[in-house]
C-alpha cells in the first residue's frame, strides 16, 4: 500500500505525527510538500495543488484529502472568506477525472463544519471573539425556537460587533457550507470513499447546527450512512482516517490469506 496525504496544514498533528504513524505501519508516505503546506498567516495554494495532484496521483493506492487545505488553502483560511471558487470547481473537476482514469484508487478525505467565531489574531479581534460566538448561539437559537428574546439580543449584537466582522464572517460560513455540500456531491457519485465531516468549537443549537441540519438531511436522502460520519473534533482527521484505511487493508490481506478445502 502506498497512501498520499494532502494534510490540513503544517503542524505536527496534520503531518509529522501521520509520517511517524506511516512508518510504524511500514507504508510508504506520499505527502504535499510541507513548505507548501498552510501556517497562521498564509495557506496552500488551490491551483497549485491541483497540479501536483494531477503529478502524483496515480503513485499512490490510497489518498487522503484535507478539503479545507485544498479548496481554502488550510484550516485558519477556512474560516475567512478568501476562497475562489473557480479554482475550486477546476480541482474538483481534476479530481472527478483522475478517479475516472485511475478507478482502483480509493480517496478518503476530510472537511469540517466551521466553528461559531473568529480566528482572534491580534488584541483587536480577540474583543469580538466571545461576542461572535453569542451571535453564532443566538442566531442558531431563533432558527431552532423562535423566540422573541433571542431576536432582541441579536439585534443588540449587530450593534456591539462592527458590520464588517459579522458580514465577513457570515461570507464565509456560507462559502464553507456550500464546499460542504459539493464535497458530499462528489461522495454521493463515488469519487471518494468515505467523507468524514469534522465539527469544531460549537455550542448547542448554535449557528452551526442549522447547516449539520441540511447535512443531515442529504446523508439521509441518499442513504450515505455508511459512506459518511459526523463526529466532533478536527485536527486527527488524516490519523483517523489513516487507521481505517490500515485496518481494512488488514482485513482484506487477511480474506485474501484464507484457503478453501473441499
Amino acid at each position: 500500500m502506498i497512501l498520499g496525504l494532502i494534510p490540513l496544514d503544517s503542524r505536527p498533528c496534520n503531518s509529522l505525527w501521520l509520517s511517524r504513524l506511516a512508518k510504524i505501519a511500514d507504508t510508504k508516505l506520499i505527502m504535499y510538500p510541507l513548505s507548501k503546506c498552510g501556517t497562521l498567516e498564509k495557506g496552500i495554494i488551490t491551483k497549485e495543488v491541483t497540479k501536483w495532484l494531477k503529478d502524483n496521483f496515480s503513485k499512490a493506492t490510497h489518498w487522503i484529502f484535507s478539503i479545507d487545505a485544498m479548496c481554502f488553502g488550510g484550516l485558519i483560511q477556512a474560516r475567512n472568506a478568501s476562497l475562489i471558487i473557480d479554482d475550486v470547481e477546476e480541482l474538483f473537476t481534476t479530481i472527478r477525472s483522475l478517479k475516472k482514469q485511475y478507478p482502483t484508487i480509493k480517496i478518503y478525505v476530510f472537511d469540517t463544519i466551521m466553528r461559531t467565531s473568529i480566528t482572534a489574531k491580534n488584541p483587536k479581534e480577540a474583543i469580538y471573539w466571545s461576542l461572535m460566538n453569542e451571535y453564532s448561539k443566538t442566531y442558531g437559537r431563533i432558527h431552532f425556537f423562535n423566540d422573541e428574546k433571542d431576536k432582541e439580543r441579536l439585534e443588540e449584537l449587530k450593534k456591539e460587533i462592527p458590520s464588517y466582522i459579522i458580514d465577513n464572517f457570515m461570507l464565509a460560513r456560507n462559502k464553507k457550507h456550500l464546499i460542504n455540500m459539493k464535497v458530499l456531491n462528489l461522495l454521493n457519485d463515488n469519487v471518494f470513499s468515505i467523507l468524514t465531516i469534522l465539527q469544531e468549537d460549537s455550542m448547542p443549537y448554535g449557528i452551526q447546527a442549522i447547516e449539520q441540519e441540511e447535512i443531515n438531511n442529504y446523508i439521509e436522502t441518499n442513504k450515505l450512512d455508511d459512506k459518511v460520519f459526523l463526529y466532533n473534533g478536527t485536527d486527527e482527521g488524516a490519523l483517523i482516517l489513516f487507521s481505517k484505511i490500515l485496518i481494512e487493508e488488514k482485513k482484506q490481506s487477511k480474506n485474501n490469506n484464507v484457503c478453501l478445502y473441499a
